[in-house]
């Protein structure tokens, strides 16, 4: 479908809503009944030529097709999709219709890349790994966070939830850990990209308080500081439509 709609931007709900929503399932059917509150009737491919039986039923069948129609550009405008890729893109710096194919990675890579851009840096060119090499790559070994079972039972004590998605990002503020201010990191990327043991391998120290703030730290933090500053004011709009735009952009 790609190569069809070449220089059109092409917006697949299905991938949108796996980005944005926290479903089991991402079926049309399902994302229909639980997000725009809306029963579908569900045709299987197999039984398609069994409605062709008909002047009625091929009427039945095309109004059911043009009413699934429906239901994607209802969830469509639901998920906010376009308004919230582009603030995605102008955020991230890269192109549009990669930011609807969902690509998380890349949005990440070019926000870096200008923010490194802007500094004067000259960025390597990008390693292709062969299939040798990456081979070698996927032996790399880590010690992991030990993961304790929970224990059935009621709970009569406080329990301490840690959500590790917030707390990545705020270890990098407060020890400064960044690519410019890690002298060994490259030597110890490397290694694990060669697949030598890295289990035992001693970390990179962490750097001095003396050292000017990285450029990883001071991009997440402008853009929490952004996220921050939006909430505030989605708490004092009343406006439904000005809240709705604040809310796109603090999704973003």
């Amino acid at each position: 479908i790609a190569d069809a709609v070449q220089g059109r931007l092409l917006c697949d709900t299905y991938l949108s809503a796996k980005e944005l929503l926290n479903e089991t399932t991402y079926s049309l059917t399902n994302l229909a009944a639980t997000c725009l509150k809306t029963n579908r009737t569900e045709i299987e491919p197999v039984d398609i030529p069994a409605w062709f039986q008909s002047d009625e039923t091929i009427v039945r069948l095309a109004k059911s097709t043009l009413f699934d129609a429906e239901l994607v550009q209802r969830l469509l405008f639901r998920l906010q999709a376009l308004p919230l890729t582009a603030q995605l893109t102008n955020i991230a710096g890269n192109l549009w219709s990669h930011t609807l194919r969902s690509n998380r990675a890349e949005r990440t890579e070019y926000l870096l890349l200008h923010e490194f851009h802007q500094l004067k840096y000259l960025k390597p060119e990008k390693r292709r790994f062969s299939k040798k090499n990456s081979n070698a790559k996927s032996k790399a070994k880590y010690s992991g966070g030990l993961v304790l079972e929970p224990k059935r039972g009621l709970y009569d004590s406080f329990i301490l939830l840690l959500d590790f998605n917030s707390l990545y990002p705020s270890i990098i503020q407060e020890y400064n850990l960044c690519f410019t201010t890690i002298d060994e990191w490259s030597n110890f990327a490397a290694a694990a990209a060669e697949g030598e043991e890295t289990e035992s391998a001693a970390l990179p120290p962490i750097p001095d308080s003396s050292i000017e703030v990285g450029v990883l730290p001071r991009v997440i933090k402008s853009l929490v500081d952004r996220r921050r500053a939006v909430k505030r004011l989605l708490k004092q709009e009343s406006n439904a439509e000005k809240k709705g735009e604040l809310d796109i952009r603090q999704k973003a």
